[in-house]
C-alpha cells in the first residue's frame, strides 16, 4: 500500500511540475533529483517536423558595419559589458532590426538598411524580443528619438505610434 501511495504522490508531483505548478518549497537539489528521474531516451522521429517560412535576406555587411561604427558598444547603454568572441576578438554584440523584416511588405523601401539596424548587447537584444512591454517601451522610445530622422531619410517616414506598433509586433 505504501508503494502505491508513493507512486500516486510521485505522479501528482509530476503533474504539478508539468502544469508549471512546481512548489518553490523544493530545494534545488530535490528539484535536480526529481528531474533526473525523467531522464530517458526519446525517439528522435517523435519530435520531427518541418517548418517552411518566407524570410527576407539580411545583409551581413550592413550588420557588421553597424557593429564596427558603434565600436562594439551597446547603443542602449555604452557601459553594458559582455564577453569577447574568440574568432573576432570583439565584444559579443548583435545587430537588431528595429522595424522587423517581417513587416517588409508594408514598405516601399527596404528595411534592411543602416538606419534600421542597431548594435545591442545580448541582454538588451533579448529584452527587445522577450522583455516586459514597459521595459521595451523605454528602449524603443530612446531608439525612435535617435533614429526617426535617419529612418525618414531612408524612406521609412513613420510616426512614433506606428514605430512602436511595428517594433512591438514580432
Amino acid at each position: 500500500m505504501k508503494k502505491v501511495i508513493g507512486c500516486i504522490s510521485g505522479l501528482q508531483s509530476y503533474i504539478d511540475f508539468a502544469r508549471g505548478q512546481w512548489s518553490d518549497s523544493h530545494k534545488d537539489e530535490d528539484t535536480k533529483v526529481e528531474l533526473s528521474k525523467l531522464d530517458e531516451p526519446i525517439p528522435r522521429e517523435k519530435y520531427h517536423y518541418e517548418i517552411t517560412s518566407e524570410r527576407y535576406r539580411r545583409s551581413p555587411i550592413i550588420k557588421n558595419q553597424v557593429l564596427k561604427a558603434e565600436h562594439y558598444l551597446c547603443e542602449v547603454d555604452h557601459h553594458h559589458e559582455t564577453f569577447i568572441v574568440n574568432n573576432t576578438n570583439h565584444a559579443c554584440l548583435e545587430g537588431h532590426h528595429v522595424i522587423p523584416l517581417s513587416h517588409q511588405k508594408q514598405f516601399k523601401y527596404s528595411l534592411d538598411i543602416y538606419a534600421n539596424v542597431i548594435c545591442l548587447c545580448p541582454i538588451c537584444h533579448r529584452l527587445l524580443h522577450y522583455g516586459r512591454i514597459s521595459d521595451r517601451e523605454k528602449i524603443l522610445d530612446q531608439i525612435y528619438g535617435e533614429r526617426s530622422e535617419r529612418l525618414a531619410k531612408s524612406g521609412l517616414d513613420i510616426s512614433r505610434k506606428d514605430f512602436f506598433d511595428l517594433a512591438e509586433s514580432r
